[in-house]
C-alpha cells in the first residue's frame, strides 16, 4: 500500500522505545494506538501532546 503512494520502506523496521527514552528526543505528539498500551506505555516527559 505504501509503494503504491511511492514510499519505499526497505530496510525500515520496528525500532524499540527504550532507543528514544532519556531525554535524547523531544516529542511534539505521542500517539497510543491501543487500550493495553494507553496503561503499559511509559510516560513520556518530552512529549507536549498525548493522543489516546
Amino acid at each position: 500500500m505504501l509503494s503504491e503512494m511511492g514510499l519505499d520502506m526497505a530496510g525500515q523496521y520496528a525500532k524499540s522505545l527504550m532507543g528514544y527514552w532519556g531525554g535524547k528526543f523531544n516529542f511534539t505528539y505521542l500517539f497510543v494506538v491501543c487500550d493495553r498500551a494507553e496503561q503499559e506505555c511509559p510516560l513520556f516527559p518530552f512529549s507536549i501532546y498525548r493522543l489516546d
